[in-house]
């Protein structure tokens, strides 16, 4: 296999130097070195909330988990994550596809603006009914799964993103409304 060079669309990481990353597929290559051949990782796999996400060593020695989004934006940039949370910057994706990393599709953004996104992404609704919120705490009672799972499906069923289901379980929001029972 012949080795991988930087050039327009392969670019190096910042902060991660035995790596390069291809910005058009967000595919990441590992250099070779003198135990091992170089060699394209593998095709990264969405968590359980939909982001991209691998761990790499970085230039300090040691394993760091990052988001393939702030990979490609760093590579493309050719300046680190911390640069720009620094600024109070976040990568979002245009077309609201957290898989699509390719760097067309990203942007930089403050956090308020990435919040409102967030909002877009999904039709609003009407605030959950008592009866709604009671619903959805004896379905958590009950419920064996992992709990991000559970916000993801209760999201689904009433029209609204899954951070809203979060909160709620959390007690973080709809604090005013009066539970039968308590959840544990």
């Amino acid at each position: 296999m012949e080795e991988v060079k930087v050039n327009d669309r392969i670019k190096e990481i910042p902060n991660f130097s035995r790596y390069l990353c291809d910005i058009y597929t967000a595919r990441i290559y590992r250099k070779p070195t003198d135990k091992r051949k170089g060699a394209w990782l593998k095709k990264i796999k969405p968590n359980s909330v939909g982001y991209c996400y691998t761990t790499l060593k970085n230039d300090s020695d040691e394993f760091e988990g990052i988001s393939l989004q702030w990979v490609v934006m760093c590579a493309a940039t050719e300046s680190t994550k911390e640069f720009f949370i620094s600024k109070n910057l976040e990568v979002d994706h245009r077309d609201r596809n957290k898989e699509n990393n390719h760097i067309h599709n990203l942007f930089l953004c403050n956090k308020n603006a990435n919040m409102r996104n967030i909002g877009e992404r999904k039709e609003r609704s009407e605030r959950l009914s008592e009866s709604d919120i009671q619903y959805i705490f004896e379905q958590f009672k009950v419920w064996d799964g992992k709990k991000t799972d559970f916000y993801k499906k209760m999201a689904d069923k009433f029209g609204c993103v899954w951070q809203t289901i979060q909160y709620l379980v959390l007690g973080i929001n709809y604090k005013s409304v009066a539970i039968k029972g308590e959840v544990e």
